[in-house]
């Protein structure tokens, strides 16, 4: 609750206090929608199974429209969008309008669907799998696979170090969870950079997108350092962008009329609409979701707690990673999920605690308006 209404908090006086102020809170409201999402999901939702139906019906909805994508991409339209000609449409944006927007979504589902695998009666849900990683194979997506590989890494060897842990050798399967995650994620960024200074020059992976993302970073610093507490107000990146571009961007977007609508990195986008204090808010609140959940998954007292809260630690670490190569925060699909999430864990979890806690009555009014 804290870091959530910091956030919440810090974004309204930078609304304020930004040059365009109409339009700042206009894009605060977003942020408020979803903080009013959290509040009612965190006192809406007390039971596992109630979780449980909740991230079904989501799966279910984003794999309907990863499918609807798939058909997209293979020339099967029964309904032809306006831009179906664009080379965006042919990465199947499904229903999200987006292919970027529907991989963020999806890559949540696919922790969501691992999960709800894993209990008795929702197997199915392990058949949703394929239709997710076809689909990000359509859309290119890169930040997605990285995440979620990261996320298996620390996933196994949190399992590996629990299990030793669990025969009384806790130093040991601490230094053995640092090891399991430290040396592959050292070996793997060795790697990956001396191939991508083989096959290009540059230790960095390198493309046009890429590329124009870089220069994007150092405009958003530029923007940063020159008002560290405030920033330029929620939304206002592409307003207040174009005087910190690159000499790059300057011809790119002159030659092809266009403009970066966002950073592609939430954490630094974050700090440009509300100074380094948002930029900390919004980290903290991943943070909490990640340390959360993998405390619960070893120390859960049930089966229940303990899977729930390791779904949860690897679903905020997933979105943390992809947000930091594209801007899954500000997708209204992808923002509302984690804000749910947060809450739905946060009102399992405090009943579960206090099982006795009564909600004054609000439960079912709160469930319908989720």
């Amino acid at each position: 609750l804290l870091p959530v209404c910091a956030l919440l908090g810090w974004l309204a006086v930078a609304s304020v206090y930004a040059d365009h102020t109409a339009n700042a809170v206009h894009h605060l409201a977003r942020f408020g929608a979803w903080t009013a999402v959290y509040l009612v999901a965190a006192q809406a939702f007390q039971r596992p199974e109630q979780a449980r139906r909740f991230w079904a019906a989501v799966c279910v909805a984003a794999a309907a429209s990863a499918a609807y994508g798939i058909g997209q991409a293979h020339g099967v339209e029964p309904f032809p969008w306006a831009y179906e000609r664009s080379e965006l449409y042919y990465q199947g944006p499904g229903t999200f309008g987006n292919p970027n927007f529907a991989a963020h979504a999806e890559i949540m589902c696919v922790v969501a669907a691992i999960w709800l695998a894993s209990h008795r009666g929702w197997r199915w849900t392990a058949l949703l799998l394929p239709v997710y990683g076809w689909h990000l194979y359509l859309t290119g997506q890169r930040g997605g696979v990285v995440a979620l590989g990261v996320t298996a890494l620390v996933v196994g060897a949190f399992l590996i170090a629990r299990r030793l842990d669990g025969a009384g050798r806790r130093r040991l399967a601490r230094a053995l969870f640092v090891v399991l995650v430290a040396a592959p994620l050292l070996a793997g960024s060795v790697g990956l950079a001396a191939r991508a200074l083989h096959r290009t020059g540059s230790p960095y992976p390198y493309d046009e997108s890429l590329y124009v993302r870089y220069h994007g970073y150092i405009g958003a610093c530029r923007m940063i350092a020159e008002a560290p507490w405030m920033g330029a107000g929620p939304g206002n990146y592409e307003i207040a962008n174009p005087p910190y571009w690159t000499d790059f961007e300057q011809k790119r977007f002159a030659a092809e009329r266009l403009l970066n609508d966002h950073v592609h990195n939430d954490p630094l986008e974050m700090a440009v609409h509300g100074g380094l204090p948002a930029a900390a808010a919004y980290l903290a609140i991943l943070w909490t979701g990640v340390l959360a959940g993998f405390a619960a998954a070893a120390g859960g007292t049930t089966r229940d707690q303990r899977r729930m809260g390791l779904m949860t630690g690897a679903g905020f670490l997933a979105f943390g990673i992809d947000g930091c190569f594209g801007f899954n925060i500000h997708v209204p699909a992808s923002g509302a999920l984690l804000f749910a999430w947060a809450g739905v864990f946060e009102g399992v979890s405090v009943a579960t605690a206090s099982p006795s806690t009564d909600r004054v009555g609000l439960r079912r009014p709160l469930i319908a308006a989720a």
